[in-house]
């Protein structure tokens, strides 16, 4: 019997042991972020339970997360309260209730597979208009690597989406942006490890923790030139 398609809302239902905290996936992301958020005024799309906001905090002038789980920025904002420098809210990335020109760095870590087909360009041209003159875009997302793709279930499942570097410089270029910097992270361990996590947090309703020893495999193979996921640095060109 095939598994049941969980719904939108079972995918983003709250989990407190793993939302409480950063992952081990969140660390590589963050630090390809470091020298374009610091002492800067951050927009964090997607930010979901505010796990990225935990490691960013001391590196931000401010930072503001929005995400369209009410949920999850109730938790981000409970979770997260005693920071002044940190504010979240309910929003999306395709109408972002900012003004022009309001912040220096915007960052979008695994959202753009996410968001309504067709709608990544709407969503650019938003991040676009918030950002400062020579702004960064920090973007991250599934790359389109064969591997990638046989290792991900949800991708035959519902149609998780994923990237190529041409893709997303076609996108980024259509909206007056110019990419810096591009890495490719995660491995086979990491891919299979987070399929676990998955199911465990899906199907069986548990939560999945990571011996010591595959966590050590995990953070080598980030040190390292992947294939499951593409973060690049992009600049808005004014």
């Amino acid at each position: 019997m095939p598994l049941k398609k969980a719904s939108e809302s079972e995918r983003r239902q709250i989990q407190i042991q793993i939302a409480s905290k950063p992952s081990i996936d969140h660390k590589p992301s963050f630090n390809f972020t470091k020298p374009y958020i610091k002492n800067k005024n951050v927009l964090d799309v997607g930010c979901w339970s505010g796990q990225y906001e935990m490691l960013a905090k001391d590196y931000v002038k401010n930072i503001v997360g929005i995400d369209p789980g009410k949920e999850a920025i109730k938790f981000a904002n409970k979770n997260l309260s005693k920071y002044k420098n940190i504010t979240f809210r309910v929003g999306r990335a395709e109408k972002l209730e900012f003004s022009n020109n309001s912040f220096d760095t915007v960052v979008m870590l695994a959202v753009l597979e996410h968001l309504p087909i067709n709608s990544e360009k709407k969503a650019l041209e938003e991040i676009y208009r918030v950002l400062k003159p020579n702004g960064y875009l920090i973007l991250s997302t599934p790359s389109k690597n064969i591997f990638s793709i046989l290792l991900d279930p949800a991708y035959f499942l519902i149609g998780h989406r994923h990237y190529s570097l041409k893709q997303l410089s076609d996108f980024l270029n259509k909206t007056s942006f110019k990419i810096n910097k591009v890495r490719y992270i995660g491995g086979f361990a990491h891919l299979i490890t987070h399929n676990i996590e998955m199911i465990c947090k899906h199907v069986f309703k548990r939560i999945f923790n990571r011996p010591k020893w595959l966590r050590r495999r995990i953070e080598n193979e980030f040190k390292n030139r992947g294939f499951s996921e593409i973060i690049v640095a992009a600049q808005k060109i004014s």
